[in-house]
């Protein structure tokens, strides 16, 4: 089975993808879409449009070449201000595109590295530790943390949404 595994984001949407064998993952690549605000001077929401339209432009590349099975993705937490919210909105969006969505909460991808407090660098570590062979992004033996902590992310994802179809 193949998968694609996504962890949604208007600034850094992760997109992993892979195979499903003997009821593990095998992630075997990635792209991360870095969108910043735009340094042109154009109204906010032609510039988060533009920038939404880039994310689903690399995810519909996505899908259509690797052509998932199933897909993978976890759920936004709450917002505390309005421009969490509109990107809480975004990262919904950017999983309604997904066919076939088995969707995560954080607590499942935290729970998949430790019973307790997670941070990024123990999600990275985790992840490299279970997936060696993935290729990651690294500066001599460090991982690039801007865009790794998020590719990461979407590995975990992977992990413990495929527990949900179980």
């Amino acid at each position: 089975m193949k998968f694609v595994s996504v962890d949604p984001s208007l600034s850094n949407t992760a997109i992993v993808w892979g195979e499903i064998v003997d009821g593990k993952i095998i992630p075997e690549n990635w792209k991360v879409v870095a969108s910043k605000k735009s340094a042109a001077k154009m109204p906010v929401m032609q510039d988060r449009l533009n920038r939404i339209k880039d994310i689903f432009a690399a995810l519909d590349e996505v899908l259509e070449r690797i052509k998932p099975d199933v897909t993978f993705g976890e759920f936004p937490t709450g917002s505390q201000s309005s421009s969490a919210s509109v990107s809480l909105g975004i990262s919904l969006a950017i999983l309604a595109k997904l066919p076939n969505l088995k969707a995560v909460t954080a607590l499942d991808v935290k729970k998949e590295v430790s019973k307790g407090v997670v941070s990024k660098d123990d999600v990275m570590d985790y992840c490299v530790f279970k997936y060696p062979d993935f290729p990651y992004e690294k500066k001599g033996d460090v991982l690039i943390k801007a865009r790794m902590e998020h590719v990461c992310d979407s590995v975990i994802i992977a992990q413990a949404g495929l527990k949900k179809m179980k």
